[in-house]
Protein backbone atom coordinates (compact mmCIF):
# COMPACT_ATOMS: atom_id res chain seq x y z
CA UNK A 1 0.00 0.00 0.00
CA UNK A 2 3.05 2.36 0.39
CA UNK A 3 3.80 1.93 -2.82
CA UNK A 4 -0.05 3.32 -3.99
CA UNK A 5 0.27 5.98 -1.38
CA UNK A 6 3.93 7.20 -3.15
CA UNK A 7 2.32 7.25 -6.74
CA UNK A 8 -0.46 8.93 -5.06
CA UNK A 9 2.03 11.93 -3.95
CA UNK A 10 3.46 11.88 -6.85
CA UNK A 11 0.50 12.37 -8.67
CA UNK A 12 -1.08 15.50 -6.29
CA UNK A 13 2.29 16.95 -7.28
CA UNK A 14 2.16 16.79 -10.74
CA UNK A 15 -1.23 18.09 -10.31
CA UNK A 16 -0.01 20.70 -8.35
CA UNK A 17 2.27 21.76 -10.53
CA UNK A 18 0.23 21.90 -13.63
CA UNK A 19 -2.13 23.93 -11.44
CA UNK A 20 0.87 26.66 -10.71
CA UNK A 21 1.40 27.18 -14.61
CA UNK A 22 -2.30 27.02 -15.72
CA UNK A 23 -4.68 27.98 -12.60
CA UNK A 24 -7.61 27.92 -15.11
CA UNK A 25 -6.83 24.06 -15.70
CA UNK A 26 -10.72 23.10 -14.26
CA UNK A 27 -10.00 19.03 -15.02
CA UNK A 28 -6.64 19.47 -12.95
CA UNK A 29 -8.95 21.25 -10.46
CA UNK A 30 -11.71 18.25 -10.44
CA UNK A 31 -8.76 15.82 -10.15
CA UNK A 32 -7.21 17.14 -7.26
CA UNK A 33 -10.59 17.67 -5.09
CA UNK A 34 -11.63 14.50 -6.09
CA UNK A 35 -8.24 13.02 -4.98
CA UNK A 36 -8.76 14.41 -1.57
CA UNK A 37 -12.60 13.52 -1.44
CA UNK A 38 -11.01 9.62 -1.60
CA UNK A 39 -8.55 10.34 0.74
CA UNK A 40 -10.82 11.26 3.16
CA UNK A 41 -9.01 14.79 2.97
CA UNK A 42 -12.24 17.09 3.33
CA UNK A 43 -10.48 20.32 4.57
CA UNK A 44 -8.43 19.91 1.59
CA UNK A 45 -10.42 19.17 -1.14
CA UNK A 46 -12.92 22.26 -0.03
CA UNK A 47 -10.24 24.48 -0.10
CA UNK A 48 -9.24 23.46 -3.87
CA UNK A 49 -12.93 24.09 -4.67
CA UNK A 50 -13.34 26.90 -2.90
CA UNK A 51 -10.36 28.66 -4.37
CA UNK A 52 -11.63 27.44 -8.09
CA UNK A 53 -15.10 28.48 -7.50
CA UNK A 54 -13.23 32.00 -6.53
CA UNK A 55 -12.98 32.29 -10.51
CA UNK A 56 -15.71 30.63 -11.98
CA UNK A 57 -18.54 30.55 -8.99
CA UNK A 58 -20.95 29.59 -11.31
CA UNK A 59 -19.59 26.10 -12.41
CA UNK A 60 -22.00 23.20 -12.21
CA UNK A 61 -19.34 20.32 -11.27
CA UNK A 62 -17.53 22.32 -8.85
CA UNK A 63 -21.46 23.49 -7.03
CA UNK A 64 -21.99 19.44 -7.20
CA UNK A 65 -18.26 18.08 -5.82
CA UNK A 66 -18.86 20.84 -3.41
CA UNK A 67 -22.02 19.45 -2.29
CA UNK A 68 -20.69 16.26 -2.38
CA UNK A 69 -17.99 17.39 -0.31
CA UNK A 70 -20.20 19.18 2.45
CA UNK A 71 -22.08 15.72 2.72
CA UNK A 72 -19.09 13.45 3.19
CA UNK A 73 -18.12 16.73 5.71
CA UNK A 74 -21.15 16.47 7.53
CA UNK A 75 -21.25 12.96 7.81
CA UNK A 76 -18.46 12.50 9.30
CA UNK A 77 -19.04 14.98 11.95
CA UNK A 78 -21.48 12.76 14.04
CA UNK A 79 -18.21 10.15 14.11
CA UNK A 80 -15.55 13.14 15.44
CA UNK A 81 -18.11 14.30 18.18
CA UNK A 82 -18.47 10.19 18.97
CA UNK A 83 -15.43 10.55 19.48
CA UNK A 84 -14.04 13.53 20.78
CA UNK A 85 -16.76 12.79 23.54
CA UNK A 86 -15.50 9.57 24.48
CA UNK A 87 -11.76 10.76 24.91
CA UNK A 88 -13.72 13.47 27.15
CA UNK A 89 -15.03 10.85 28.90
CA UNK A 90 -12.08 8.41 29.30
CA UNK A 91 -10.27 11.32 30.64
CA UNK A 92 -12.21 12.29 33.73
CA UNK A 93 -11.47 8.44 34.56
Amino acid sequence: TQLFKDAADVGVKAVQNILDENPNYANAVYWLANYYLRDKQYNKGMEVIDSWMLRDPADKNAIALKKQMQQFIDKAKPDSIALDSANADSAKN
